[in-house]
């Protein structure tokens, strides 16, 4: 006789405004509810139902909203207008879940989340490809319209100022703190989750449990205790209660990021990572939290230890292919470093590298930390989930570099 684990019932509503440089705008508005059960059979194998419905559109929920951000609205549409964009396109979006663990008709344990963010979408003259600049946050819309901004333009001119000069390709990199986030989540985060590790895709082994990985200064967990964006997530989608999971300390591989399925496979700890876009998909181990502690040197120090190098204000588009071996990214806002300080503007550059060389690529890490912009996101088998991820600015060698 099967074992009914958790009954879960989840409710999502999205509401999206989006306007643009020729003041089209375009309202969309998604709710949807559904239920998973879990149970476990008598042979051990997790059996997955799942039921999801849509729920009717409500109206009022829309003009609350953008009434909020009228005034933000205004004041970021004349500022991008007057930096004379080709195209340009800002999406406002609130992103409400809810989350309960049934036992019949009544709730054992409920979790929520709030998400509110604004998105500008940028193209300038001349530019193949657009970029994305933004903010996130939870439990508040009053977000900060003028950092968005302010990056927004040092982008912009970056990029026009930038000067044609030929990268040679293995530069030092220094990634600034909390952009950095973007490089610890694709090439650790992923290789920490442990159906790429069933699967032989990760660079790490279960046999690596216990053994050095990267510098020493390296400590990852899951856990600040100032930080607000998962507080009211109390439990994952397979009904498991999250936990204080430390991934890598001193440079020494502890945990993997598990669930009900790969702990069972790879004979390890339960830690409570899996995660689902939709009860249409699978449930995988996936990040929550990632956070990267702070190192011991002083950013002054890495930036000195630079004769010639490139410092990164600005990362975006980081993968892993497990299957080519490489990690690659893309940074927005670069600059020449030279004699140990900031010098020429570069515009926008690609790094690459194998991942072999990437995880030991870390040589220096700074003694501050910053949290990431509030929107990242992780997309994996079709699936994307936001994370929370907060890092210190890094020094990364072994990296080839270009245009």
């Amino acid at each position: 006789m099967n074992k009914t684990l958790n009954h879960i019932h989840e409710e999502k509503h999205t509401w999206i405004l989006r306007i643009n440089k020729f003041n089209e705008r375009q309202k969309c508005y998604h709710a949807i509810s559904g239920t998973r059960k879990v149970e476990i059979s008598p042979k051990g194998k997790f059996i997955i139902q799942t039921h999801e419905q849509d729920i009717k559109e409500d109206e009022n929920i829309s003009v609350i909203f953008s009434n909020k951000y009228k005034d933000k609205l205004e004041e970021i549409k004349n500022e991008l207008n007057a930096i004379n964009l080709e195209t340009w396109e800002i999406e406002l979006k609130n992103f409400k879940l809810n989350k309960s663990i049934l036992s019949g008709n009544n709730i054992n344990q409920k979790s929520f989340l709030n998400h509110y963010s604004l998105v500008a979408k940028i193209k300038d003259k001349g530019e193949r490809e657009s970029v994305s600049i933004g903010l996130g946050q939870v439990n508040d819309y009053n977000l900060q319209t003028k950092i968005v901004i302010s990056k927004i333009k040092e982008i912009v001119k970056n990029n026009r100022q930038r000067e044609k000069i030929k990268i040679e390709e293995n530069l030092p990199l220094i990634i600034e703190r909390g952009e950095s986030s973007a490089f610890f989540h694709e090439l650790f985060g992923h290789s920490l989750e442990a159906d790429y590790v069933l699967k032989n895709l990760s660079p790490f082994k279960r046999s690596t449990l216990g053994k050095k990985i990267c510098n020493e200064q390296v400590n990852i967990d899951n856990y600040i205790e100032k930080d607000n964006f998962f507080e009211n997530i109390l439990f994952d989608d397979q009904g498991n209660p999250l936990q204080r999971v430390n991934f890598i300390e001193n440079g020494i591989l502890k945990n993997f990021m598990s669930e009900n399925f790969t702990s069972q496979a790879l004979k390890i700890k339960n830690n409570c990572h899996g995660r689902s876009s939709s009860f249409y998909n699978l449930v995988e181990p996936r990040i929550f939290n990632f956070f990267v502690h702070k190192g011991n040197d002083k950013e002054e120090d890495i930036l000195k230890s630079v004769k010639k190098g490139i410092l990164a204000k600005h990362l975006s588009k980081g993968a892993v292919n497990f299957i080519s071996g490489t990690f690659s990214c893309e940074i927005n806002n670069a600059f020449l470093i030279e004699n140990g300080k900031q010098s020429y503007p570069l515009g926008k550059l690609k790094i690459t590298c194998e991942l072999k060389n990437a995880l030991k690529s870390i040589s220096m890490l700074g003694d501050t930390t910053s949290f990431d912009r509030g929107i990242s996101f992780c997309i994996k088998n079709g699936q994307k989930l936001l994370i929370r991820c907060s890092s210190p600015m890094i020094r990364v060698d072994k990296f080839k570099v270009e245009n």
